[in-house]
């Protein structure tokens, strides 16, 4: 009954609660990205974490590090991850490696896991598991946030690596200690690893590898894009008139990865409109290039248009 909620759903059902239980991921990283990553992947009934971070608790962690409290600063992070995990969820074999992730220890840590979750605020962290999961062709999704904005793919186990899609470091290294970030922004980014790392363990329809997920936030919330209807003022639309999206800042974007392109070809999959979504390949030739697209969306059943065409894409 534990898992009934999500067992329900048809594309996970029994089985596919089985192939989670079954599955061994590790977490290198358990601060912002982390914390949230590893809570709903354990209430989701996976069946083995190892939890890779050496740093402490400080209480400069606690705005956007929900798995920690005011009185265990200076303990470490991965045992007190593991100690207030197991009281989540019994049914997860929860392992604390306390110690940093480096190219020494690196092919061992990851030697029997099905699924790497890059959740480090380090470039060097994002590069070594890069290398070692592109080797042995392993799924790793990896994520940034900082200030109000970040992003989240899946990268290597048959895609493209990390190092691949960015191959040098960016001019400005900021950290969330130099530059701060937003506790909301960096756990909805968590989250997402979380629900991408589920999505690639269970074979789901549109699986992450190859995509890359941007989001992009204001100082008020979130930048996204204002619904209307043609009549403007109307609080409802008729049937007859599907609602149409007037501004899209934010949207939705999803392509098949390609070998070879010749162009920047999207086509979006049904869904609302929330989030920039590129695939990889494209992600670095693009930039800020302006194009236009055709968004298939539905909200209640009916169908939405865009109204004019979409401004410019940015990735970070």
């Amino acid at each position: 009954m534990r898992y009934a909620r999500q067992e329900i759903l048809p594309e996970i059902g029994a089985a596919g609660q089985a192939q989670l239980q079954s599955s061994h991921a590790v977490i290198v990283g358990a601060g912002g990205l982390g914390c949230p990553a590893l809570q709903y992947l354990v209430a989701a009934g996976l069946g083995r974490i190892t939890i890779v971070d050496g740093d402490t608790i400080s209480l400069t962690n606690l705005h956007r590090q929900t798995l920690y409290r005011e009185d265990q600063t200076g303990a470490l992070k991965a045992d007190i991850a593991v100690e207030t995990l197991r009281r989540l969820n019994s049914d997860c074999a929860l392992k604390s490696v306390p110690h940093a992730l480096t190219p020494a220890n690196a092919e061992a840590l990851l030697a029997d896991a099905n699924i790497i979750l890059d959740c480090a605020d380090s470039f060097a962290v994002s590069y070594i598991l890069s290398d070692v999961c592109e080797e042995k062709c392993l799924p790793l999704i990896s994520a940034s946030a900082l200030e109000f904005n970040g992003y989240v793919g899946g990268f290597c186990g048959g895609s493209p690596s990390l190092r691949a899609v960015f191959p040098d470091l960016p001019e400005r290294a900021a950290t969330c200690a130099t530059a701060g970030v937003l506790g909301p922004v960096v756990g909805t980014i968590g989250a997402m690893q979380a629900q991408m790392a589920i999505a690639q363990i269970l074979g789901l329809k549109h699986a992450p590898l190859g995509q890359l997920v941007t989001l992009i936030c204001a100082i008020t919330g979130l930048v996204g894009s204002g619904l209307t209807t043609p009549q403007n003022q109307q609080k409802c639309a008729s049937a007859s008139s599907p609602p149409t999206i007037s501004t899209a800042t934010i949207l939705l974007l999803n392509c098949a990865m390609r070998k070879r392109l010749h162009g920047p070809y999207l086509q979006a999959p049904t869904g609302i409109v929330l989030m920039i979504l590129a695939p990889m390949a494209l992600s670095r030739r693009m930039g800020s290039e302006r194009f236009c697209v055709a968004v298939p969306a539905f909200v209640h059943g009916r169908p939405l248009a865009v109204s004019r065409p979409i401004g410019t894409a940015k990735f970070l």
